[in-house]
């Protein structure tokens, strides 16, 4: 009664826009509704691969560790078995040496075979010199413990000889870093 024609197309078409409104927001609201559960799905998915991320960089660490164990086993069998392989080259040269020292011995008498033998002797010193054998104990060399194994202490009034090698017993070796000590007897001077 208050109101018009005019006045009633008009709340006519308010009520009619409201109406659009209320579904328009429904409509936004189930959109809404829809973006969060999506967003919650995505949410688990991301947590569960961060999971598998790490449980991954747990595995790949276990296993890094058992490489490195393993390589650390490998590398010590190997320092071991160059270890056995380098005694038994240095065991297999002073039985090869200490066999030329018996025969120069026998040969002492002979001058020409005690000069063929002393070229052998030397050429033997080289080759082992070129593949990395330094061969230890010499008469008359002063004594040193760190390379020589005193078995016999000969005496002498003749200073000049004092501490220094009479005779090789056997002859000592030394192999990258490794040393064999040879086996002397030893002057000690006595003052008279």
């Amino acid at each position: 009664m208050f109101f018009g024609k005019q006045e009633k197309e008009m709340l006519s078409r308010i009520q009619t826009d409201c109406g659009a409104n209320a579904r328009l927001m429904e409509s936004a609201g189930d959109r809404i509704e829809a973006l969060e559960k999506a967003a919650g799905k995505h949410d688990v998915v991301l947590e569960d691969l961060s999971d598998t991320l790490a449980e991954l960089r747990e595995q790949e660490t276990d296993v890094l560790a058992q490489l490195h164990e393993e390589l650390d086993l490998l590398r010590e069998e190997r320092l071991q078995a160059e270890q056995k392989d380098r005694e038994k080259l240095m065991t297999l040269l002073m039985e090869y040496e200490n066999h030329l020292l018996s025969i120069e011995f026998l040969l002492s008498e002979n001058e020409e075979w005690k000069k063929q033998f002393a070229l052998i002797h030397q050429k033997l010193k080289q080759k082992s010199l070129a593949a990395g054998v330094v061969l230890l104990g010499e008469e008359g060399e002063p004594v040193d413990y760190e390379v020589h194994e005193v078995i016999d202490v000969r005496k002498t009034d003749r200073m000049e000889r004092d501490h220094r090698v009479a005779q090789v017993y056997e002859r000592g070796c030394q192999y990258h870093g490794m040393i064999r000590k040879a086996r002397v007897s030893v002057w000690k001077g006595i003052k008279e």
